[in-house]
């Protein structure tokens, strides 16, 4: 089923949740609303359910208006982040829950219902569990259960409203894969709430980031991680560091080191947008720039550095690259940038731009570093 959310708003009050949305989600595309808390997500996810009423609006649900429909007509399958499982009913009961609620017109015999939720408890892989009490699962278990009693219902829509937030970390990784797997499997149009770009990145086909309550920017994940357009999206989606500089001769000037501005107009004000991972630092005792911290995570070292002007500049590199070598807390590093994002400022807003910074100056220091046992590329 095709969904066509146009020129949604809704306000409670003075406060406005949703400013004139419009979106379209393919039959069969699992998109992910993302964006931080208070940006609207859950608000459009309960408009488009049926859960709630927009001011203004349509909301087109296989090309038919479903605005006045009553959430049950709308054929919707709803999880919510905190199970809403029936404490007092087995696995199998709640799964069966929705069937046997319904009309005795439409109402399945006992023995489909029975075929349905052992189908059910195979999808999800909790056959065996089907006699057991909610409170003998785990957290990732019950979530498991009422994604198959949303399912038991054969909506034409999914919808999740941060589904796996009050999980931990290893069992969201393990849930939101098998969910990708299983919404591909179903071919069920879905959209997901979450603040959490990692699990968008992930699972999505599209995805669409929310700002305080109007649609930011949408594609496809890889899309949206090369081509942010904006300085909010970039910085959203994580690892980043947001200056602020004005062009001069095709360079900015930023606290402690340049960087090149492209077609930036001389005398231009731009942000310039830096991942963690596209900086390099090593020993120079010339430098302005301080390592204040260094902390060993994984196969990554994660530094920050302070700037002349006392802003702190977060960079990842290699554990074991060469330019670490003598690098400690409180020595003074040369700061690299390889990759930079730039964000000119046109009619009061920053646009986007993408420079691929020249390496002669890393490729030169990497001259004097060919007799480590490890030299980084």
């Amino acid at each position: 089923m095709s969904i066509r959310i146009q020129n949604i708003s809704k306000s409670w009050g003075s406060f406005q949740a949703l400013k004139d949305i419009s979106l379209n989600v393919n039959d069969g595309e699992l998109v992910a609303l993302l964006g931080p808390s208070g940006s609207g997500k859950t608000t459009l996810l309960r408009i488009v359910a049926g859960l709630e009423q927009a001011n203004t609006g349509e909301i087109f649900l296989h090309d038919v208006n479903a605005t006045r429909h009553h959430v049950r007509r709308r054929q919707v399958g709803f999880v919510f982040q905190h199970y809403a499982v029936f404490r007092h009913m087995s696995v199998f009961e709640n799964i069966a829950f929705g069937l046997r609620v319904r009309s005795r017109k439409t109402r399945p015999a006992e023995a489909e219902i029975e075929r349905r939720v052992q189908e059910l408890l195979h999808l999800v892989h909790l056959e065996e569990y089907a006699q057991r009490m909610p409170d003998q699962l785990s957290g990732g278990q019950r979530q498991r259960v009422a994604l198959a009693r949303a399912l038991a219902v054969e909506p034409k829509m999914l919808l999740l409203d941060e589904p796996f937030g009050a999980l931990d970390a290893r069992v969201r990784q393990e849930l939101r894969r098998w969910l990708r797997t299983l919404q591909k499997e179903l071919g069920l149009t879905t959209i997901i709430v979450t603040h959490d770009q990692e699990e968008a990145m992930e699972v999505a086909d599209r995805i669409v980031i929310m700002n305080n309550g109007h649609l930011e920017q949408e594609g496809a994940p890889e899309v949206l991680w090369d081509r942010p357009g904006s300085p909010f999206v970039f910085d959203f989606l994580g690892h980043s560091n947001l200056l602020t500089g004005t062009a001069s001769k095709g360079l900015a000037q930023l606290p402690g080191f340049v960087v090149e501005t492209g077609n930036v107009p001389e005398g231009g004000r731009v942000r310039v947008g830096l991942r963690s991972f596209d900086i390099k630092v090593w020993l120079d005792r010339s430098s302005p720039c301080i390592l204040k911290h260094i902390s060993p995570f994984g196969d990554l070292m994660r530094l920050q550095v302070q700037l002349p002007d006392r802003s702190e500049l977060t960079v990842q590199m290699p554990r074991r690259s060469s330019l670490l070598r003598g690098v400690a807390e409180g020595v003074n590093v040369h700061v690299e940038p390889t990759r930079a994002y730039l964000f000119p400022e046109t009619a009061g807003e920053f646009q986007n731009e993408v420079v691929l910074l020249p390496d002669s100056r890393l490729t030169e220091h990497l001259q004097h570093t060919k007799g480590s046992a490890l030299v980084e590329s």
